[in-house]
């Protein structure tokens, strides 16, 4: 890996190209891409302090994400005791 590219921006370029990988994608058992077609792949690769600031941007929102997810968590529970109470009552 090139120490001039970031890992984590390169798996997101990656993953954005899933469909167009899985189209290249050939066998009966376990689908593989070829080493000559996936190095064929174009990613578009940004300077380095360009790819720091998109991954620091991805990360902030998995971050709210993931917070999100707590809550709903949180506030589904809070939901299913205030029925619960009413109910009992």
């Amino acid at each position: 890996m090139d120490k001039n590219n970031n890992p984590f921006f390169i798996a997101c370029c990656l993953a954005s190209k899933k469909e167009e990988m899985e189209s290249l994608a050939s066998g009966g058992t376990f689908k593989e891409i070829s080493k000559k077609d996936f190095s064929n792949l174009e990613i578009n690769l940004p300077p380095l302090s360009v790819q720091k600031e998109i991954v620091e941007k991805i990360e902030k929102e998995r971050m709210l994400v993931e917070s999100s997810k707590k809550l709903i968590v949180i506030y589904e529970q809070k939901a299913r005791e205030v029925i619960d109470n009413l109910w009992n009552n």
